[in-house]
């Protein structure tokens, strides 16, 4: 039975709201909506009030006192109780897609090398942040709906797809708020999107978010580049300044962070390149991010003819410095031998094997009309895949995918430039024996491209055969810049080739091992269906 309460002895009710946890004291206290005005808000400065701030833990994002420790053994991060924060407001899925991503996929992303970004700020953030919460949550669905070598299972997409869009509608919510620590929002925000999408294979997403990003740390100045800002956190512009490489390469433009010869390894003096003396894994990877990125930006320009004058002395002075970095690098390993810890002597291996890799690449650029010699640098090839061999055989709990560049890249290019196939095949055989990926690299189907790359050689070698000697026909280095294309299903592939001047494609399909060149007319790379996998660099020259 229902009692109806006379109007008169009602009482008013307040009506509810929320109270903000982002505002200045001031307008706490005032209990208005605050325009979080870095410095001192507008509401409290244009009425003659005094602004007393913002709470320097909020900025912070300081964690929860009480905490419980992960799972991930001895040194590993403290991480929120679920109860507090944001976390309160979850649901029992999301509860666990959060627990799955503090405690299995922050694991996974950190990958090779200690991670400030995955291991402390991702934490502290999605504890205080609704939209980095739910982004993290869409990111452990993915990471969780994967299993090895199979699709995307439809219940975790959807539950990713729902958590992507409750994480937008945050952020654009909030797309005119004047806090500081905004920036460091949309920016992990922006991180964890592009992770998300390197997992599901959409490169092309991947890196337009990631360009996003970029621009956004180019918007706010050099200082921001340059660790000077400071409402930007340095872990995530380290983040940003290495994805900012590997978008360079995979040809989604130039490198944004680096604006003018000032911000490159080409303006040292081939007489005298930098000395380094390295207390930290963190440090000698900070010191190699610039020149593998030149190396890049040398090859990229090569393959589109960009130089006016002979590229030679800034060939020559990045390979230098590249040379100097390994003495550095060996004297830090036998300096700090005693002190390094399992994952530091790692970390110190996969420096190594990527500086290598880098001279490698290097050397191999023709330059003018002129080709390198390909079997002067067997011993190269040889070396890089001996060091790629003792990282998997030292490091058998490689996660499946990871944020981190180690083993795949140089593996790949023994695979595709050494002119002795048996390191060829071993180099395939080790990339289909750790079926993960690093970033945009994806092992599994890098090793199948290589295989295919053999095909080509052998179907155009015997094209030639009858008029001329199949020997005088072979790939050559970065002179075509054509991309190896995927449809919409990751399942059917397609390889851009040049014989002479003549475009071919050769078609290849995932599900069985029939391929071969493509007769009828193949779409542009642009044309829907289609996405861009990784440069394919095929030209035979006679």
């Amino acid at each position: 039975m229902t009692f109806l309460v006379p109007l008169a002895t009602k009482k008013r009710q307040r009506a509810f709201a929320k109270r903000s946890r982002t505002g200045c004291r001031t307008c706490r206290h005032r209990r208005i909506k605050c325009d979080e005005t870095p410095g001192q808000c507008r509401n409290c400065t244009s009425t003659g009030r005094h602004c007393e701030g913002y709470d320097t833990a909020r900025k912070q994002w300081a964690p929860d006192p009480a905490t419980t420790t992960a799972s991930r053994g001895p040194g590993a991060p403290r991480l929120p109780r679920l109860a507090a924060g944001v976390h309160s407001s979850l649901t029992s899925a999301e509860r666990q897609g959060i627990h799955y991503f503090q405690h299995c996929t922050i694991p996974t992303l950190v990958g090779f090398y200690d991670s400030a970004l995955w291991e402390k700020l991702s934490l502290q953030i999605s504890h205080a942040e609704p939209a980095v919460c739910h982004a993290s949550i869409a990111l452990s669905a993915v990471h969780r709906g994967f299993p090895l070598g199979g699709p995307l299972q439809k219940e975790w997409y959807h539950f990713a797809f729902e958590q992507l869009e409750r994480s937008f509608r945050l952020l654009m919510r909030r797309r005119a708020s004047q806090d500081p620590q905004f920036t460091n929002v949309v920016l992990l925000c922006c991180v964890m999107f592009v992770a998300l999408e390197f997992m599901v294979g959409e490169y092309e997403n991947a890196f337009r978010h990631l360009q996003g990003g970029l621009q956004i740390l180019k918007h706010g100045k050099r200082q921001t580049y340059r660790g000077t800002s400071p409402f930007v956190e340095q872990c995530l512009v380290d983040t940003f300044a290495c994805l900012d490489i590997q978008c360079a390469y995979f040809g989604s433009g130039d490198r944004v962070l680096c604006e003018g010869p000032e911000d490159s390894g080409f303006h040292h003096d081939v007489e005298d390149p930098p000395l380094w003396r390295f207390k930290s894994v963190h440090e000698a990877r900070q010191a190699l991010e610039p020149s593998t990125g030149d190396v890049i930006q040398f090859c990229g320009l090569r393959v589109t003819a960009g130089y006016k004058e002979s590229p030679m002395p800034r060939q020559l002075e990045i390979l230098t410095r590249l040379d100097r970095y390994l003495d550095a690098l060996t004297e830090f390993r036998h300096e700090y031998a005693d002190r390094l810890s399992p994952k530091d002597i790692k970390g110190v291996k996969l420096l190594e094997l990527e500086a290598l890799g880098a001279r490698a690449s290097l050397q191999v650029i023709p330059y003018f009309n002129c080709d390198p010699a390909l079997d002067q640098y067997t011993d190269d090839f040889e070396l890089l895949l001996s060091l790629s061999e003792a990282v998997l055989r030292e490091n058998w709990d490689i996660p499946r995918v990871s944020m981190d560049i180690g083993v795949i890249p140089p593996l790949y290019l023994v695979a595709k430039r050494s002119e002795d196939y048996d390191l060829r095949w071993r180099a395939i055989q080790l990339l289909q024996s750790c079926p993960h990926q690093e970033g945009p690299w994806d092992a599994a189907l890098l090793a199948r491209i290589a295989i295919e790359i053999i095909r080509i050689e052998a179907v155009v070698a015997l094209e030639r055969k009858g008029s001329v000697a199949a020997a005088q026909f072979r790939q050559k280095p970065p002179a075509f810049g054509g991309f190896v294309m995927m449809s919409d299903d990751r399942r059917h592939f397609r390889v851009p080739f040049l014989v002479g001047k003549v475009e071919k494609h050769w078609c290849f399909d995932l599900d069985d091992q029939q391929s071969g060149v493509k007769s009828m007319p193949v779409p542009g790379e642009s044309a829907a269906g289609w996405h861009r996998v990784i440069p394919s660099h095929l030209r035979f020259v006679e």
